[in-house]
């Protein structure tokens, strides 16, 4: 995991940097499916699952680009 920007953490109750942990994850788009990475932003300081923007836009831009090459070898 690596630490990078702050967002707001609910359990903390202010802006806490967060850390990244990414994992492998299989799910089906459109009825294909597909295997690709996947983010998930864990505050640094109590360990609590934080939403951050650009986590989410990484994970979308991963699950369009599994589906694009599932989707050509198919």
């Amino acid at each position: 995991m690596i630490t990078v920007d702050e967002c707001f953490c609910l359990n903390c109750g202010c802006k806490q940097p967060y850390r990244v942990k990414k994992q492998n994850i299989q799910t089906v788009i459109r009825g294909v499916e597909v295997s690709c990475p996947e983010e998930t932003a864990v505050c640094a300081i109590c360990g609590e699952e934080v939403y951050a923007y650009e986590v989410n836009d990484r994970n979308v831009e991963y699950r369009l680009k599994a589906y694009e090459e599932a989707k050509q070898n198919g």
